[in-house]
């Protein structure tokens, strides 16, 4: 079973995370610190990634963010598969750069993810 880490503070899409990903063990967190205590703790198959967290839109860098998360993958799980879901596009932008392998998939619902392209 794939252990998969979500950093996303919307329920509505928590709840489809939940519903497309009913065979693996989903830790769903809302902050980036708490994304951030989770990736030391313990090892995740798969990292999906907003950006803007707490019901508001940022700017990167800032606090709170996907990008704060991005960062601490950067320097500490370098081989980790991470995807960003966020709509903010310039950010989305700052968090590949950060994550080249990392995939982008705006928010779309993706029961599997071809990780050899």
């Amino acid at each position: 079973m794939k252990i998969i880490l979500i950093l996303e503070d919307s329920d509505e899409r928590i709840g489809q995370f939940r519903k497309n990903f009913i065979n693996a063990e989903l830790i769903i967190v809302k902050t980036s610190k708490e994304a951030i205590i989770e990736l030391k703790n313990k090892k995740f198959d798969i990292i999906f990634l907003d950006h803007d967290l707490g019901g508001k839109v940022f700017q990167t860098p800032g606090e709170n963010t996907g990008y704060e998360v991005a960062q601490w993958i950067s320097k500490n799980l370098k081989d980790s598969k991470v995807a960003i879901h966020s709509l903010n596009m310039p950010a989305v932008k700052v968090m590949k750069n950060c994550l080249p392998e990392a995939i982008i998939c705006p928010f779309i619902w993706i029961k599997e993810i071809d990780w050899s392209k």
